[in-house]
């Protein structure tokens, strides 16, 4: 059962696990509790990723046995993005971990690395990029710059990832803490002005959320002391204080996109500015960048992952920003499921028998299928068609004529 390829994505709110087999198909999903390594202990971590990837073993075979298995791994390779894997130091801490736990070895068969390179992998699907701006906004964010060189995908450089207490700009927490500070701050403008603000159906239900009159009773329920274990608490008061401010985001995604509410418009502009500011930076804005690491955005893909930037209109804010201060990609890419596509990616890299990632260049494939007389169109999407050259130009003239055939590849 050795055949099996493993993708795990490790986030602050979940783990998901995706398991291929030779063909490239997904023949298991899994998914587990947080398994963000700067909040966690190993053993946690380890809890979650196992939960995970057991599911996805479940689900791909009958003989799915037990983690650690008692024999050989089922695995041939795996491939971890980890969210809070931030420094070579963090990754040695769980590596010894993972690797016996799926009983493979550290080496070129187990990649661990942070989830920002899961979502690097679009740079491939374009001929006309080098570079790569991968942005995570979930429970958290961070933007990574990305370059491709020599057939691999190099890190450039990182802003953000931070965590809830100091960071995570336009992400899950963000979007919570700048909803109940421009409430407050409206509730303390209108005490000036001597008159309320307009009507706000997001202040409506975030009042209801948790349970009081007035804006200003919020304070108390948020700064009440996290709950302890022999008490649950009630209401919002049995959410540690991080959780309550972190379970926002949907109230105000709902009232900008739905009801076009003109306060939570308004927070989700403040809080993809942030965002836009941290990514800003990767293209050099206000800073002198070695040009080696420069990444300009006409030159580039951004690609996005996590549960906020997942929301299309949100998306399109903070491309939008981007775009005022002068940067606009050619190309912008949501990575639906990052475990799904890692497992393809890594079988596909595997069946090729190079290292991951390390596949021929688009271009260069391009080049030499012309050369021997193909004719090529993009079909539909990723598609695209090689035709091959007619019997009397063939490159082979010696040769007996043909019966002609099409040539279809999809770009993964």
């Amino acid at each position: 059962m050795a055949d099996l390829y493993l993708c795990v994505d490790c986030g602050g709110t979940k783990t998901s696990a995706a398991i291929s087999d030779i063909h490239g198909t997904i023949i298991g999903r899994g998914a587990g509790g947080p398994s963000n390594i700067t909040y966690l202990t190993v053993d946690v971590f380890i809890a979650s990723v196992r939960s995970a990837v057991l599911a996805a073993l479940k689900e791909a075979s009958s003989e799915c046995g037990a983690l650690p298995p008692t024999g050989e791994s089922p695995f041939a390779a795996a491939w971890f993005g980890i969210s809070g894997a931030d420094s070579p130091a963090a990754i040695a801490k769980v590596t010894p971990a993972i690797s016996d736990l799926l009983a493979i070895p550290a080496g070129p068969n187990l990649t661990i690395a942070n989830d920002t390179q899961l979502l690097a992998s679009p740079i491939r699907l374009y001929s006309d990029v080098t570079h790569a701006i991968a942005v995570i906004a979930g429970t958290g964010s961070i933007a990574v710059g990305f370059k491709q060189e020599d057939g691999r995908i190099k890190e450039l450089g990182r802003v953000g990832g931070w965590g809830w207490i100091l960071g995570d700009e336009g992400g899950g927490y963000d979007v919570g803490r700048e909803t109940l500070r421009q409430l407050l701050l409206e509730e303390d403008l209108a005490s000036v002005r001597g008159q309320p603000s307009p009507p706000s159906k997001l202040r409506d239900r975030i009042l209801e959320k948790f349970n009081v009159a007035t804006v200003m009773e919020i304070l108390g329920e948020v700064y009440h002391p996290d709950p302890q274990p022999e008490s649950s608490g009630e209401g919002m008061r049995s959410l540690p204080r991080e959780k309550r401010i972190s379970s926002i985001p949907p109230l105000a995604f709902t009232a900008a996109f739905e009801d076009d509410d003109w306060l939570a418009k308004r927070i989700l502009e403040a809080s993809a500015k942030q965002l836009v500011g941290q990514i800003a930076a990767l293209l050099g804005d206000g800073e002198e960048v070695d040009p080696s690491r420069r990444i300009r955005a006409q030159s580039s893909v951004i690609s996005f992952g996590g549960s906020l930037v997942g929301i299309e209109k949100y998306r399109q804010i903070i491309l939008d920003q981007l775009a005022e201060r002068g940067h606009s990609f050619p190309h912008s890419h949501f990575v639906e499921d990052a475990a799904v596509a890692g497992a393809i990616s890594l079988t596909a890299a595997s069946r090729l028998n190079m290292p991951w990632p390390s596949p021929m260049k688009w271009e260069t494939f391009l080049k030499l299928m012309t050369q021997m007389g193909f004719n090529y169109e993009t079909t539909s999407g990723s598609s695209v068609r090689f035709d091959p050259p007619d019997n009397q130009s063939s490159v082979c003239p010696s040769q007996k004529p043909q019966s002609k055939v099409m040539l279809t590849f999809w770009c993964l």
